[in-house]
C-alpha cells in the first residue's frame, strides 16, 4: 500500500458518507463485523473508494452506494436481508458479488471501459439525449 492511500478506522468509515440511510450503515457495520479486527486493515484507496484487506487479501470494496466482495468471500455471517435488492453477481461471473445502497446511482452514460457513451444531441433543444432516450424538451 502506497503512502497516497489512507488508513481509517471502522468509526472513520461508518462517518464516510453522509447520504447512507440507517439501513446502508447496519449493513456496512455488519460488513466490517465480519471481518477479523486484528487482522484487517481498512484504506481509502481513493476518493470515493474504501478497501477492507485481511492479512493483506482484499475483502471487500465500498464506493458510495454499493459493496463488493470479490469472489463472495467474507460475506457468510452478513445479514443479507438489510439490503432490500439483496445480493448481485459480478458482471464478469467471476463470483464477486455485491450490493447495492440506497443512494446508489447507475451510471448509464458510461461504457463498461468508464468511456462516456453518445446518444446524440436533440434536434429542438440541442441537449445530450439519455441512454432511455430523454432529452431536456
Amino acid at each position: 500500500m502506497t503512502s497516497s492511500r489512507r488508513v481509517m478506522t471502522r468509526q472513520q468509515v461508518m462517518r464516510w458518507r453522509q447520504q447512507w440511510s440507517l439501513n446502508d450503515q447496519r449493513f456496512v457495520d455488519a460488513a466490517l463485523g465480519a471481518l477479523p479486527a486484528e487482522q484487517t486493515t481498512i484504506v481509502e484507496v481513493q476518493p470515493g473508494q474504501i478497501e477492507a484487506y485481511v492479512d493483506g487479501e482484499k475483502a471487500f470494496s465500498i464506493r458510495p452506494g454499493f459493496v463488493s466482495w470479490p469472489k463472495g468471500k467474507w460475506l457468510g455471517p452478513i445479514d443479507v436481508s438489510l439490503v432490500p435488492g439483496g445480493l448481485r453477481v459480478g458482471h464478469e461471473n467471476d463470483g464477486t458479488m455485491w450490493a447495492t445502497l440506497s443512494c446508489f446511482r447507475a451510471h448509464d452514460r458510461r461504457d463498461r471501459d468508464g468511456q462516456e457513451r453518445d446518444f446524440g444531441t436533440c434536434d429542438k433543444c440541442w441537449t445530450k439525449i439519455t441512454a432511455s432516450g430523454a432529452c431536456a424538451c
